[in-house]
C-alpha cells in the first residue's frame, strides 16, 4: 500500500489513509489535505510496516482532478445514449458497484459535489470530496483499474482527459465567474463570502445571523436533528467545516447546551458521509 500511495503522490494527488475495510478517513481531520498534499514522511508514517489502511484520493483543485462516480451503470448508459455523447479515454477504476472516471479539474469552473443519482445514477466530485482508490479492499471487494476495449485504463497507462464541457453542463457545474455574481434568489441562504470576518466571536456576519435565527429553536429534543440538518446544508453548500464548527460552538455556548461533543460529532459525521457520497439530512 505504501508503494501505491507513493505513486499517487508522485502523480500530483493529495491522498489520505482510510480506516481498514472502511471508507472512513483514518485521520481525525482531513481538511488540511484539501489544501495541500501530504509529505513523503507523512505518507510513510501512515502506511509503514505493512499498515492495512486503505487509500483515498482527494478530489478538487489540490489534486487537479474531478471524478465521475457512476453507481448505476444502466441509468448512466441510458443518459449517455439519450444525449448522444461518449466519454473520452481516461483512467477508470472499478468500485464495489460502479466506476470512477478521473478527469482534469476544469480551469474555468468550480466543481464541488454535483448529484444526479436519481436520473443519471452518477455524481461528479470535486473540491471537498475524496474517492476510494485502488487497490483498497472494502467488504472483501478490491478496487482496481478497469479495462476498456481491451486496454487497461490505469493511472500512468492512460493520460487523464480533460473533463468534457457537456458533462460539466449536464451536472450544472457553475463557471468560476458565476461564484462572484450577485444572486438575489439566494442572497439570504447562500452567502457569497464564507470567510468574511466582519462580526464578533470570529464568525462572519452571515454566520452571526444564522446563530441568531436558530437560538430560539435550539431546545431539548430538537437539538440533535437540528444539528444534523444544519451540518447537511452547510456541507452541501461548500461552507468550510471550520466555519460550520464555529457556528455550532457558538449556538451551544449561547443556549447553554451541555452536549457540545454530540453536536460536533454530528457535524463531523455529516461532512464525512457527504465526502464519501452518502446521503445526508439537510434542509
Amino acid at each position: 500500500m505504501l508503494e501505491f500511495a507513493q505513486k499517487y503522490l508522485n502523480a500530483g494527488f493529495s491522498i489520505i489513509p482510510l480506516a481498514p475495510n472502511s471508507k472512513r478517513p483514518a485521520l481525525e481531520s482531513w481538511s488540511e489535505f484539501q489544501q495541500r498534499r501530504p509529505t513523503l514522511d507523512e505518507v510513510a508514517q501512515w502506511w509503514q510496516n505493512g499498515s492495512n489502511y486503505g487509500i483515498a484520493v482527494v478530489c478538487g483543485k489540490v489534486s487537479d482532478i474531478v471524478v465521475l462516480d457512476i453507481d448505476d451503470e444502466e441509468k448512466f448508459g441510458v443518459a449517455l445514449k439519450t444525449i448522444g455523447e461518449k466519454l473520452p479515454d481516461t483512467p477508470i477504476a472499478r468500485t464495489r458497484k460502479g466506476w470512477h472516471l478521473y478527469f482534469r479539474y476544469p480551469a474555468n469552473r468550480i466543481v464541488r459535489r454535483h448529484d444526479r443519482l436519481d436520473d443519471w445514477g452518477a455524481e461528479l466530485r470535486g473540491d471537498g470530496c475524496y474517492v476510494v482508490a485502488p487497490p483498497t479492499v472494502i467488504d472483501g471487494k478490491r478496487y482496481h483499474w478497469a479495462k476498456r476495449n481491451g486496454r487497461l485504463m490505469a493511472l500512468g497507462e492512460v493520460p487523464i482527459a480533460e473533463c468534457p464541457d457537456w458533462l460539466l453542463d449536464d451536472f450544472n457545474v457553475p463557471f468560476a465567474d458565476e461564484q462572484n455574481e450577485p444572486n438575489t434568489a439566494h442572497q439570504s441562504t447562500q452567502p457569497q463570502n464564507y470567510n468574511d470576518q466582519s462580526a464578533g466571536n470570529g464568525l462572519p456576519s452571515w454566520a452571526r445571523t444564522v446563530v441568531a435565527l436558530l437560538r430560539p429553536y435550539w431546545q431539548a429534543g430538537w437539538r440533535h436533528d437540528t444539528a444534523l440538518a444544519l451540518a447537511g446544508v452547510f456541507a452541501k453548500r461548500g461552507i468550510p467545516k471550520e466555519t460550520a464548527e464555529a457556528i455550532l460552538r457558538e449556538l451551544v455556548r449561547e443556549t447553554g447546551d451541555n452536549e457540545a461533543k454530540d453536536r460536533l460529532r454530528a457535524l463531523m459525521d455529516t461532512y464525512g458521509k457527504l465526502a464519501e457520497g452518502e446521503n445526508v439530512l439537510a434542509w
